[in-house]
């Protein structure tokens, strides 16, 4: 090219830098030639790469000419015209702050939004649900005032000068009466729901046996000759309850309020009744009423117990008292009325409606004491833990289900299931332990 030409274009692309070029004007050529590579931090677009020329080396006087009025730090930048030099397509239509339509791909530097997931339900929360949406616990029925019983406890226990003078309880191996006590007391308690409570207010220790009906009466040692053998032992074996009472002024104990019950512990053929009811308006209960000289305002218990037996044998004298009374209660009751006698159903008695049972006889029994026995009957012997609600299913049952044989087990398990509520059900209290613990509640 012409020196001369070359110098007249600097000069007018230096006029035209300072008069400032129309936006759209094409840059010449020599422009093109020393425009430097965009920045990408300047770049507001990604134009297509493209290879950089190599610059045209200019003379040294237009050089120092053209860095007179252009500083090399600062270059102008060209207007680019992105429909001319930009590859991707812009919707015009698109305001700037909205982000891309789903159809479009993020840049490579752009991360993707991450999707929000639902937060899982927590376990608290999960139960929370649960709780509200399960229907409130049934209200257990009331149970009613505990009573307390007090008791006087005679104990017939004579030394024996042929066994070195050991206790008869002791020559017998028998049990201790006051451990007796204790876990009678508290299954009667426990059975009870908390209703029977008895207190033992006064204890009589007599050294002899006690003096028979007839006014036999038998020295220690005779006594255990008899035991030894197994043999030889008097009749009639009743004791004279009249004497008793007359020697322990039991009448007037009674009368008076201080003693409520008698229990009397003595060896095996000492002639107690497992329990017997003296007083006005005495009835039959494990044995004919007693009729005695003296007067007793109301009826009293005497209760019967062997210190050579246990807890068990205890607890079905206290079983065979309550079958007494409960059988009286429910005297004039006629057809389902008579709950009493529903609850004493078993297989033997009523095929196919067994429910509790009696004393001797578990659901499954085919015999007198048969709680072991293994064979399935079904019982509806525990909806009478609901009562008075009785509409519940029966189950099959066994054995094992009240102790396997064990007689303590079977007969707590039967007490448990007598009805121990407050309130009334066709004029007879639902509380069948009030009967039981004071039978002059008996009309």
């Amino acid at each position: 090219m012409n020196p001369f030409l070359e110098i007249l274009d600097s000069l007018i692309e230096s006029f035209s830098a300072i008069l400032g070029r129309p936006r759209g004007v094409k840059p010449t050529r020599a422009e093109e030639i020393e425009r430097p590579a965009e920045s990408p931090l300047e770049s507001t677009q990604t134009a297509p790469f493209e290879e950089e020329s190599p610059e045209e080396e200019l003379p040294i006087d237009q050089a120092a000419e053209s860095s007179e009025q252009i500083p090399a730090e600062e270059p102008e930048q060209p207007e680019t015209s992105y429909l001319e030099e930009t590859e991707e397509e812009i919707d015009p239509d698109r305001p700037g702050d909205m982000p891309p339509s789903e159809s479009e791909e993020p840049a490579a530097d752009e991360e993707p939004p991450a999707e929000i997931e639902p937060e899982p339900e927590t376990e608290a929360a999960t139960e929370s649900v649960e709780e509200q949406a399960s229907p409130p616990p049934a209200v257990p029925p009331a149970l009613p005032e505990p009573v307390e019983r007090k008791v006087m406890v005679i104990h017939f226990d004579p030394f024996v000068p042929s066994a070195k003078g050991r206790r008869l309880s002791d020559t017998l191996a028998g049990r201790d009466p006051e451990d007796l006590l204790r876990v009678f007391i508290s299954d009667l308690r426990e059975c009870s729901a908390g209703y029977a409570r008895y207190r033992v207010v006064e204890r009589v220790n007599i050294d002899r046996l006690p003096v028979k009906c007839d006014g036999f009466q038998y020295s220690p040692d005779h006594y255990l000759q008899c035991w030894q053998a197994g043999s030889g032992f008097h009749s009639p074996d009743t004791v004279d309850y009249e004497k008793i009472f007359a020697e322990a002024g039991i009448a007037e104990k009674v009368n008076t309020g201080i003693v409520d019950e008698i229990w009397m512990f003595g060896p095996p053929y000492c002639g107690f009744y497992e329990s017997v009811m003296a007083g006005k308006g005495a009835f039959y209960l494990n044995a004919p009423a007693l009729n005695l000289s003296v007067k007793i305002d109301h009826r009293i218990v005497i209760m019967g117990f062997n210190y050579e037996r246990g807890e068990g044998e205890m607890l079905e004298s206290y079983g065979h008292r309550a079958e007494d009374i409960l059988r009286l209660v429910f005297e004039d009751t006629r057809g389902q009325s008579n709950l009493w006698e529903r609850f004493t159903r078993h297989e033997r008695s009523a095929p196919g409606k067994a429910e509790v049972g009696t004393i001797h006889y578990a659901p499954n029994s085919e015999r007198d004491y048969d709680w072991g026995n293994p064979r399935e009957v079904t019982s509806r012997c525990d909806t009478w833990l609901s009562f008075p609600n009785l509409t519940g299913q029966g189950r099959l049952v066994k054995g094992e289900d009240w102790g396997d044989g064990d007689m303590r087990a079977h007969h707590k398990w039967w007490f448990t299931r007598l009805p121990h509520t407050a309130g009334l059900n066709a004029g007879i209290d639902c509380n069948w332990w009030k009967y039981i613990v004071d039978p002059n509640e008996v009309k």
